[in-house]
């Protein structure tokens, strides 16, 4: 994925960055350590979160996965959606290649439509996506299908 790509209608009005970086943590998880950044978009206020494993800086062909939040595939486990297991296995991932970057996007809109699955929410993911990879230095990124970032 080329980090030009981005449109620039996703981009805020005035030229600025699209996300300002707000906080950096350490994240020990039962997949490994992560150093997790929190952004807020400025396009329309969300917060996003990038999930940082190892040295990826200045670096090409990084692992790198763009996830939508889903609050009840992650947090509650529905069997409506695979949300959960893209995001362990894209934090297994990571860890196992020794460096990765989730890029961890706020949805709009609330609850999924009839509770069952996860909403869609048109491209505005990717754009954040890329800002993500942008600011964190990544030269060239590895967007992987589906299928082998959850190993089938």
């Amino acid at each position: 994925m080329s980090l030009a790509g981005a449109r620039p209608e996703a981009l805020p009005a005035a030229g600025g960055p699209r996300l300002r970086r707000e906080a950096e943590a350490r994240l020990p998880t039962r997949f490994g350590e992560f150093r997790v950044v929190a952004y807020r978009d400025a396009v329309d206020g969300r917060a996003h979160l990038a999930l940082v494993a190892g040295e990826v800086r200045g670096r090409g062909r990084v692992f790198a996965h763009i996830h939508r939040s889903c609050l009840l595939g992650e947090a509650f486990g529905s069997l409506g959606c695979g949300c959960g297991a893209l995001l362990e296995g894209a934090m297994q991932r990571a860890q196992r290649e020794g460096r990765g970057v989730i890029a961890y996007v706020a949805r709009g809109g609330g609850a999924p439509a009839s509770g069952a699955g996860c909403p869609k929410d048109g491209e505005g993911a990717c754009a954040v996506g890329a800002a993500i990879f942008e600011d964190l230095g990544l030269r060239s990124v590895r967007l992987l299908p589906v299928g082998e970032v959850l190993g089938s």
